[in-house]
């Protein structure tokens, strides 16, 4: 009996494609036996573990046959004579971009391990244990075939074999700090750093979760409507730091995603604010600009300053791209102490920047507007 899988005579013709032989067994031609002039193709077919009693364990062609295999795997099959492939005649395989065990001659044939996922299970798709790593782990076969082929279903080059091997781009994101030190903080303030996320990969990192180990001291801006970032795409988001204590600080910011999970250093340090004996004069000796009240602020917040002498004033509130948002005070004051019980209800979450001039000297602060 020839061909234990498929069996082509004279002028029988026939296209064979995306097939798995295996376990099939004959005196010549264990898989498959190709007669005279059978016109017969090949393509994207895997032929593993058969057996001929004589000659060609896994494809027998007769003198003249002239068959046209391309991205096939012909490996581990087994016989007396030539345990893969057996030809009457050195020009009767047409043979190109095939993992062929011992080696055939044709164009961009190799002879190496298919690296098959569970052969003992029967399971001969392509593995790669460390994918997307570019390491030996990674079968050979893969992104191997001819790259004229019809591209495979996850749009990579055709892989040899049946089986081709899905490529699932993984989301990478990354991020422009690793640590953050926020330095010398007041307590009762509130400093903030940019944190810029950057999606580097091919697919979309969806955001579960942005957490500091000490939510009470650390914090950021980042709400789950900013949970997508597209390809090539950024979020640039605001941590925070209002120590509530005269000590050192260090915790990590954590970022859930499709990702790998992100941890960045946060450090800073908790200082009391010493405050001049001049400011609780009668008439303050210096000119004062005390820090807003309360700050983080969900609404209301209380500005207060100290003019040691009459002069022209100005304060004005900006955001954080220094576009003045309003003009809170403008004119000629005394000297004295002043108190300003500033409205933000009307104005959008985010950092903001209190400027106080007066007599040509200039203070600022930064408040931060919860919503």
């Amino acid at each position: 009996m020839h061909g234990g899988g498929l069996y082509f005579q004279l002028g029988s013709g026939g296209y064979v494609s995306h097939c798995l032989l295996t376990e099939n067994s004959s005196n010549a031609g264990g898989a498959i036996h190709l007669g005279t002039h059978p016109g017969v193709e090949i393509i994207n077919s895997t032929i593993t573990s058969n057996f001929a009693d004589d000659r060609g364990g896994g494809v027998f062609t007769a003198s003249f046959s002239y068959p046209i295999l391309k991205n096939c795997i012909i490996y581990g099959n087994g016989a007396s004579d030539s345990p893969n492939m057996y030809s009457a005649g050195d020009d009767s395989f047409r043979i190109s971009y095939s993992d062929i065990e011992r080696g055939w001659f044709g164009e961009e044939n190799i002879d190496a391990d298919p690296l098959f996922s569970d052969p003992q299970n029967n399971d001969y798709s392509l593995s790669w244990m460390n994918y997307p790593a570019e390491d030996s782990t990674k079968s050979p076969c893969i992104d191997a075939g001819d790259p004229e082929s019809p591209i495979d279903p996850d749009n990579t080059t055709a892989d040899m074999g049946c089986y081709y091997f899905h490529q699932i781009s993984s989301p990478i994101l990354e991020i422009s700090d690793d640590t953050l030190d926020f330095g010398e903080v007041f307590v009762g303030d509130t400093s903030a750093l940019l944190l810029i996320l950057y999606n580097s990969g091919e697919v979309d990192v969806v955001i579960d979760s942005i957490v500091s180990t000490d939510p009470a001291s650390f914090f950021s801006d980042w709400e789950n409507l900013d949970s997508l970032i597209l390809p090539r795409d950024s979020l640039c988001i605001y941590v925070f730091f209002a120590p509530e204590e005269n000590s050192g600080y260090q915790e990590f910011l954590q970022i859930f995603s499709n990702s790998e999970p992100l941890n960045i250093l946060l450090t800073g340090e908790g200082v009391v604010e010493s405050y001049s004996d001049n400011y609780f004069q009668t008439c303050p000796s210096e000119f004062l600009f005390n820090r807003p009240f309360p700050n983080p602020f969900n609404s209301a917040i209380v500005i207060s300053f100290a003019l040691p002498a009459s002069g022209a004033l100005e304060l004005k509130l900006f955001d954080i791209n220094g576009r003045k948002i309003s003009t809170l005070l403008e004119g000629n004051y005394s000297a004295g102490f002043y108190e300003v019980n500033f409205d933000a209800s009307g104005l959008s979450a985010g950092i903001y920047f209190i400027r106080i001039t007066w007599s040509g000297n200039s203070l600022t602060h930064k408040i931060v507007l919860l919503k």
